[in-house]
């Protein structure tokens, strides 16, 4: 059966974080679907505008039953998904489903605040390290904890 993610755009999303991801799962035949936060037209970071494929604005506008995970790509914009109520409870619902998680960077910040990292391992871009207060950050590239 063919792999299906959704990936997470807010404004401010780092481009090679997501971009990238997004084009090498779609080259290795995964299918993704892109979702910007509340609108089609995301702007990165670099400024750069992206047309995703579908809005996020409610948290039923993503049914986490279709996917088999999450893509959260790092960057500044993640601080004001922080603020985001209904992005926090998707992403708590993919947790308590045991779907895949993958978060960039800074993004392991909206694990937390999902409450998803209780007694788990993670990595995240050191500057941000000290806004986690949940869970154990390991000095590596890429850690792997169960669904996360």
């Amino acid at each position: 059966m063919r792999k299906k993610y959704c990936a997470i755009f807010g404004d401010g999303f780092d481009d090679i974080e997501a971009v990238t991801l997004v084009n090498l799962l779609r080259r290795s035949d995964i299918e993704v679907d892109v979702y910007g936060v509340r609108s089609k037209n995301i702007v990165s970071f670099t400024r750069m505008t992206y047309v995703a494929d579908f809005i996020f604005s409610e948290r039923d506008d993503i049914d986490c039953g279709a996917y088999d995970g999450i893509l959260l790509p790092g960057g500044p914009g993640v601080l004001e998904l922080l603020r985001n109520p209904a992005l926090l409870s998707l992403i708590k619902d993919f947790s308590d489903a045991g779907k895949l998680m993958y978060a960039i960077c800074g993004a392991p910040l909206l694990l937390e605040k999902a409450g998803v990292l209780q007694n788990r391992t993670f990595t995240c871009l050191p500057s941000v390290s000290e806004m986690i207060k949940t869970g154990t950050r390991l000095e590596k590239n890429v850690v792997v904890d169960r669904n996360l």
